[in-house]
């Protein structure tokens, strides 16, 4: 026979993003919830496979909203970026910023999402009470809408009872269109490759915004001599370097770097990943809201899909913490949220969309506008002040 749990939320994805979620309703509301993860049970004290082995460079934004429900970087290997360097390959048109000139220590701190999801699911399993439940290597198999809850079907048997179903699954999976969500997709026919870079030079909190006519490329400091790297390129480009030997590898790498770091001296494991545009068209329908990727899964071109996803954890979870039990999964709640997130959801993929198409082109034309609008920025204190804003997630964020 099979068991029936009654929850007021089910979590679908046991990420950064839902683990958050789960952690910021413990901090925040009396509301119970239930993370429903297909991946195995990590081990909090480890790194795990079925976190995402990227780097990523968490803005203030993020590291406050992270903050406001009690989980610190204290116990992460994190990096600080104190400076950023935007340039645009074989021309002169360049951006420096520095985070003192904005009064900041920082503009962010670089960390694993390994690492990251480790931290998130050893402070889930430190609550001290029940309120959040977690199953590992659990799917959800089917999901029936009824007038004020949600009736769902878990791969272990389980018929779970829930006022609002949270999708935080990312964008790859299926899940969403199947209950009825729509999805637009474009596809930038590029593909990241990521890996982490030794070079000779120090990084000394510099972070790096280099664009290419086949693609920018992204550089977080890590250790004192070591960067997190996310190198797009063209997709027929990614299957010639995929294959090469490690000295052309490197060598095409330190071609399109330059050498303001000294000289590539080694890489790790290459993981390559196809990029694509993907937003639902809707973020929520009757009883069910989707964050993060699950909403829109960005290009890295502005290093903000991760960010953006920590964004919407804190919208939901203060709007959720106003609601009562009965309106979780409301019209109006749900409405409520999406249009909190609409102007910081919208520009932000508009922001990523547009550097991609003026940046990634050798059209002489706009190699000219871009490398003036660069030069123009970099003279420009207000100009650099939007730009730092948007990197701190401060810009379109509401809190």
């Amino acid at each position: 026979m099979s068991a029936e749990i009654t929850t007021d939320i089910v979590i679908v994805g046991g990420g950064a993003t839902g683990l958050s979620l789960a952690l910021g309703l413990a901090k925040k509301t009396g509301l119970s919830a239930l993370v429903v993860d297909q991946g195995a049970e990590p081990d909090p004290n480890a790194t795990h496979p079925q976190f995402d082995q990227r780097t990523i460079a968490l803005s203030l934004s993020s590291i406050d909203i992270l903050a406001g429900f009690d989980i610190g970087l204290d116990t992460l290997t994190h990096s600080p970026i104190e400076h950023i360097h935007v340039s645009d390959q074989h021309h002169a048109g360049q951006v420096r910023l520095s985070a003192d000139e904005q009064s900041k220590p920082a503009f962010g701190y670089v960390v694993s999402l390994a690492a990251l999801g480790s931290r998130l699911y050893g402070a889930l399993q430190n609550l001290s009470s029940s309120q959040i439940q977690y199953r590992s290597s659990t799917q959800v198999t089917a999901l029936k809408r009824h007038s004020s809850s949600s009736e769902l079907a878990l791969s272990d048997g389980t018929k779970v009872n829930a006022s609002l179903v949270v999708l935080a699954d990312g964008g790859r999976s299926p899940f969403a269109e199947s209950i009825g969500f729509y999805r637009e997709d474009t596809d930038y026919q590029q593909t990241a490759l990521t890996f982490v870079a030794s070079t000779t030079e120090p990084h000394q909190g510099k972070a790096y915004e280099r664009f290419t006519d086949k693609g920018p490329l992204a550089l977080l400091p890590l250790g004192e001599r070591k960067f997190g790297v996310a190198w797009t390129v063209q997709s027929t480009q990614a299957e010639y370097l995929l294959n090469a030997s490690k000295a052309k590898f490197i060598q095409h790498f330190q071609d399109a770097l330059g050498y303001r770091q000294g000289v590539v001296t080694d890489f790790s494991e290459v993981v390559s990943y196809p990029l694509v545009l993907r937003q639902l068209t809707s973020t929520f329908i009757q009883g069910t809201v989707a964050i993060g990727n699950a909403a829109q899964t960005l290009h890295p071109i502005a290093g903000q899909g991760a960010n953006l996803g920590f964004r919407d954890v804190n919208t939901l979870v203060n709007v959720l913490a106003e609601s009562t039990q009965d309106q979780l999964g409301d019209y109006q709640t749900l409405s409520k949220y999406s249009k909190q997130r609409e102007t910081d959801r919208q520009a932000t993929i508009q922001l990523s969309d547009s550097l991609v198409r003026v940046f990634s082109n050798g059209y002489e034309a706009l190699q000219i506008g871009r490398n003036v609008a660069l030069s123009m920025m970099n003279l420009s204190p207000v100009a650099k002040r939007e730009f730092a804003l948007q990197a701190m997630g401060y810009k379109n964020a509401t809190f």
